[in-house]
């Protein structure tokens, strides 16, 4: 299981550049599969942090499906990125 920070506009069909290097990195360190869930549930492009507080972008699910996918999964990754960064 993948833990991101938030989700951006990607989805099942089109990924954003962060998914797609998150899994490209999983097959080269050999995993066949992946769930993906991110600590916050507001959909946003471009995610503050210090101005938006905890409660502004958790949802109440949220915190409950992290800990069954958690409780599926063989191994946990936190993939962080670079919050605030843009190229």
């Amino acid at each position: 299981m993948i833990i991101m920070i938030n989700p951006n506009t990607a989805d099942t069909l089109n990924i954003d550049l962060t998914t797609m290097l998150t899994i490209n990195n999983l097959s080269r360190l050999g995993f066949g599969s992946t769930n993906i869930v991110n600590l916050y549930s507001q959909i946003s492009p471009k995610l503050s942090l210090r101005f938006n507080s905890d409660d502004d972008l958790i949802d109440s699910k949220n915190d409950k499906i992290i800990e069954q996918y958690a409780a599926m999964s063989d191994a946990i990754i936190i993939a962080w990125g670079s919050v605030g960064r843009t190229f």
